[in-house]
This record gives structure tokens, sequence and C-alpha cells, in this order.
């Protein structure tokens, strides 16, 4: 609990130090959901979402995959340059279930 303590008052570690989101109240989210682009299958969720601050529209893709686990990735829509993802990381891609 102490540890715990330590990295909760460093201003330099990122999952505790994400300033730009903890200032954010409830209901005020630049972030919205576009409703025409929600897409269900078998397997998977896909969403756009708009950041209303800076114009920018988000791809979400929630996949459910075996062993009760879940794949979650937000990507840009319409990146300047296409995200770089790391090759040879997995074995195989995930299988998908239903």
């Amino acid at each position: 609990m102490q540890l715990l303590r330590k990295f909760e008052n460093a201003g330099n570690i990122f999952f505790f130090s994400c300033r730009n989101n903890r200032a954010i109240q409830p209901g005020e989210s630049p972030y919205s959901v576009v409703k025409d682009s929600i897409v269900f299958t078998d397997s998977s969720f896909d969403v756009n979402i708009l950041n209303k601050k800076t114009n920018v529209l988000l791809s979400l893709k929630l996949e459910t995959l075996e062993k009760n686990t879940a794949r979650f990735r937000i990507n840009e829509l319409n990146p300047i340059r296409p995200r770089y993802e790391v090759k040879d990381v997995l074995i195989q891609e995930p299988r998908t279930v239903r």
C-alpha cells in the first residue's frame, strides 16, 4: 500500500498523472459517439468517436476473445501517418468468439 501511495504522488508516472482527463467533470467530455457509425457483429462492436475540441474522428473497435477476454483498439480514422503496429508480437491473431 505504501508503494501505491508513492506512485499516486509521483507526478511523472503516466498511469497516475493523466492530467488531461482528470480535470474533466462528469458530462463535460470532449468525446461523443457518432451514432450513425455503430456496427455490431457476432464478435465485435465498431463505432466512430468525435473529439469535439479538435474535430478528430477516432475509430473504436471492441472484440470479444476466447477465455472471457476482450480486445479494445482506438485509432485515428484518418491519420496523417498510419499508426506503427509492432509485428510478430503475437504468435497468431487472437480468435474471436460470439
